[in-house]
């Protein structure tokens, strides 16, 4: 339990969100390691316990670095192949997922729609 709750209180978005620019090369490696971090997070045993909202606000903060006008190409860069990466791995853990939260707490998926019949298909308008 402490360990989600340390890979919750990971406020990377704060550190992206940093207005005073101090030396550019030292913030920038700290946002890298941030970016590595993440990765770590979501790699890790308690990543499937993350919430989705967790989850959620580390893809927003890799986004947001990988936008950022101020940073280098290099930067930039890596916070794109985090967030590819980060997309491998939870798609890639969708059965530790699984196996953490029972079926009956997932929404069934909708209903399919019902098939149009020929009779309910728009007759060609008569020239």
């Amino acid at each position: 339990v402490r360990a989600v709750e340390g890979a919750e209180a990971v406020h990377v978005d704060d550190a992206v969100q940093q207005e005073e620019e101090t030396d550019r090369d030292l913030d920038e490696v700290v946002l890298m390691n941030l970016l590595d971090l993440t990765q770590s997070c979501l790699r890790s045993d308690v990543g499937v316990l993350l919430t989705d909202d967790a989850v959620w606000g580390l893809f927003e903060a890799a986004f947001r670095i990988s936008g950022q006008a101020r940073g280098s190409a290099l930067l930039r860069t890596t916070a794109f192949n985090t967030l590819a990466n980060m997309v491998l791995i939870v798609f890639g853990r969708t059965e530790d997922f699984l196996a953490m939260h029972p079926a009956s707490q997932l929404r069934p998926p909708p209903p399919p729609p019902p098939p149009l019949s020929a009779s309910a298909s728009p007759s060609p308008a008569a020239p």
